[in-house]
């Protein structure tokens, strides 16, 4: 790893903002830590990670590991300022996500000069958009340091500030409903922003709230009296979903009230512990990942949450195993949190694929192999579809007519 006063990376540990066969200058004197900085020591082979913290000894971790390293107070460590060389451009998938996710880190996370070297600007940006990670992203290159090497500080600066604005009138909505329905549930974006630092950097589409079926009933006339309205895309999506889709006239958020988790045949959740917040975490995780099948394609944002809300309270494997079984979402749960692992250098999935028939483990290699990458899936296309049916624990795939539109159920 070393050769005079530079170190040449191996393995995956730091990234995204070092990756193997990057080239490092070191100091050519020890210096004593200071958290958030680079560092390579002896451990005792030579490593290069992250100073996090020292409580008696000093704190290190990979930017990509789940768990550091204690180190002596007595070790020479030797600070790592600047990137020299890269041997390969990162693909941008590893990028948008990996520095999404860093972003959200408590501690410091300055990035080494150059370490957006060969980086997919483009390509980058396009993820970040698709996947509502711009804000979140802007983020971390203002965290790391890399703002300034950024050829889209205009746009990103335009996102934040629009992403600002609309998290107050957000915030405002979930107030508005929160007076309206006692006994309600918010769910997705609405119920996971306080994972995030900031709440404006979880980008929300809508707000959904869950409500019991005599608050649905009167939900479209409830908004109604406090200035929402029905537009012509809220038409279309309650005619498909089967939920009240309000717009307010005054500030453009939009409102959509559900009597159920999902739809018919779907899954096997009962909403009721969840509109009483008496669901475990191996359920809710269930629930999430079940939802971010339905976004694939766009689904950064809804696995991101997962990963969040993982590394802050893990269920064993045991509780999701048996959370994903009693839902009949099994497959869904092991396809997205292997797409956790891969990402984020994780090992949730491990223990989730018990149990599994011959043809389900085959219906989950082959989601796994065409799909887990796919970052740009067309979500109204016929991939979606194959994608669906991969990850249902049913038997048979059924289409049918509802409300004139076609639509997918999975039944056993």
């Amino acid at each position: 790893m070393e050769n005079g006063i530079t170190a040449t990376v191996r393995g995956r540990s730091m990234e995204p903002l070092l990756r193997e066969g990057d080239v490092l200058e070191l100091a050519a004197l020890p210096e004593p830590p200071r958290p958030g900085n680079v560092y390579a020591f002896r451990f005792p082979e030579l490593v290069l990670h992250r100073c996090v913290g020292k409580q008696e000894d000093w704190q290190f971790r990979g930017d990509r590991q789940p768990r550091g390293e204690t180190v002596a107070k007595t070790t020479d460590f030797f600070p790592s300022p600047r990137l020299l060389s890269r041997a390969s451009p990162p693909p941008a998938w590893e990028i948008a996500f990996g520095l999404s996710a860093l972003a959200c880190r408590a501690e410091s996370i300055p990035a080494p000069k150059n370490a957006s070297l060969y980086w997919p600007w483009e390509k980058i940006f396009a993820l970040c958009l698709r996947h509502n990670f711009l804000s979140l992203f802007a983020y971390g290159l203002k965290r790391t340091g890399l703002w300034e090497e950024c050829p889209y500080q205009e746009i990103l600066a335009q996102a934040l500030q629009e992403d600002v604005l609309r998290a107050e009138k957000i915030s405002a909505t979930i107030a508005e409903l929160d007076a309206l329905f006692p006994q309600k549930r918010f769910l997705k974006g609405a119920a996971l922003r306080a994972l995030y630092p900031e709440p404006f950097l979880r980008v929300m589409g809508d707000v959904d709230v869950l409500v019991d079926e005599k608050a649905y009933q009167n939900s479209a006339q409830a908004l109604a009296q406090k200035g929402f309205r029905w537009t012509k895309a809220n038409q279309e999506i309650a005619s498909f979903y089967h939920q009240t889709t309000l717009t307010s006239e005054s500030t453009g958020i939009c409102v959509e009230v559900h009597r159920s988790l999902f739809q018919e045949n779907r899954y096997a959740f009962d909403s009721q512990p969840f509109l009483q917040g008496t669901e475990s975490r191996a359920e809710q995780i269930a629930y999430l990942c079940a939802h971010a099948v339905t976004h694939w394609g766009r689904h950064g944002q809804s696995v991101l949450d997962i990963y969040l809300l993982l590394e802050q309270e893990a269920p064993d494997s045991a509780s999701l195993l048996l959370a994903a079984q009693k839902t009949k979402s099994q497959l869904a749960m092991a396809f997205v949190l292997a797409g956790v692992d891969a990402w984020w250098n994780r090992d949730y999935a491990q223990g989730v694929e018990h149990g599994l028939s011959l043809w389900q483990r085959a219906k989950l290699w082959l989601a796994k192999e065409f799909f887990l990458h796919q970052f740009e899936l067309n979500l109204y296309g016929f991939p979606k579809k194959v994608l669906q049916y991969l990850v249902s624990d049913g038997g048979f795939l059924r289409l049918y007519m509802d409300s004139g539109r076609r639509r997918m159920a999975v039944v056993d």
